[in-house]
C-alpha cells in the first residue's frame, strides 16, 4: 500500500497531474476526520474515484461537482447537491463551505489533506 501511495505522490508532482492521476481504489474514497485541527462529531464524505471529479455526502446531503486546477493547488468547481433538512444542517454548511475554499491537497501519512489559502485545514481518512 505505501508503494501506492508513493507512486500517487511521485505523479502528484508533475504538474497537471491531478487530471491523469487516479488514486488507487482503497485511497479514493475518503471520510473527514476534522476541520481547523478540531475532531468532527459528524459523518462526511469524499469520493474522488472519477479523475476531474467530486463527490460525497455531508452531515444531510449528497454533493458533486468538478476538481480544478492541478495536484496539489487545486479546487472544487461548483458543487450541486440534494436538498435535504436535517439536525446537522450548520455542520454541514460549515463543511460544505470549506471544500468550496479549498486551494491545496496532500497526501500525508496516508491521509487526504486540504487546505485554504490561510492553512486552514480538512483532513479525510480513507474510507473502510
Amino acid at each position: 500500500m505505501r508503494g501506492l501511495i508513493l507512486a500517487g505522490l511521485l505523479s502528484a508532482l508533475v504538474p497537471g497531474a491531478w487530471a491523469d492521476m487516479t488514486l488507487p481504489p482503497e485511497n479514493a474514497h475518503w471520510v473527514l476526520q476534522s476541520m481547523g485541527g478540531e475532531m468532527v462529531d459528524f459523518d462526511a464524505s469524499l469520493d474522488l474515484t472519477t479523475p476531474g471529479k467530486v463527490s460525497g455526502k455531508a452531515p444531510c446531503n449528497s454533493f458533486g461537482g468538478r476538481v480544478e486546477g492541478a495536484w496539489p493547488g487545486l479546487s472544487f468547481g461548483p458543487l450541486r447537491m440534494t436538498r435535504r433538512a436535517c439536525p446537522e444542517l450548520a455542520q454541514e454548511n460549515a463543511f460544505v463551505m470549506a471544500l468550496r475554499q479549498v486551494t491545496q491537497a496532500e497526501l500525508r501519512d496516508d491521509q487526504l489533506v486540504l487546505r485554504d489559502a490561510e492553512g486552514n485545514e480538512m483532513v479525510f481518512s480513507p474510507a473502510p
